[in-house]
């Protein structure tokens, strides 16, 4: 993958290869090819769902929560990549940071909520700019 290239083509990719290895991985299928049909009727339903206008939106929104997680404080991002991306519990985090629990969750909603609200902005802004 290139980061520089569109994500969705990527992402559309590894949705139909996992797919395809779902239903090989099934007993009764094992020894069964993918066909065509099968195939192309995939290709028809992520088509349905992920259009032009779809696409465009998801890499709008990447684009915004990029933009806003730059700006965040360091300590106020460290926190939300230690949650989230490395799934590290709050009972754990609350723990490190030295507060309770209950502050810690304060302190990740606040986080959240100055996220959403940047990429609400910069959303708005990018429509006003068209």
């Amino acid at each position: 993958f290139d980061d520089r290239s569109p994500i969705y083509p990527w992402l559309r990719g590894i949705v139909r290869f996992k797919c395809f290895e779902m239903i090989r991985e099934e007993d009764k299928l094992k020894n069964v090819g993918v066909d065509e049909e099968l195939s192309n009727l995939m290709d028809e339903r992520m088509s349905e769902r992920w259009d032009d206008a779809y696409v465009e939106e998801k890499e709008n929104n990447e684009l915004a929560l990029k933009h806003c997680l730059e700006k965040l404080k360091p300590k106020s991002l460290d926190l939300l990549m230690k949650y989230y991306r490395d799934a590290i519990p709050g009972e754990e985090l609350a723990k490190r940071l030295g507060r309770s629990l209950n502050a810690f969750y304060v302190s990740l909603s606040r986080t959240r909520k100055i996220v959403r609200d940047c990429c609400d902005q910069f959303l708005k802004d990018q429509t006003h700019e068209v």
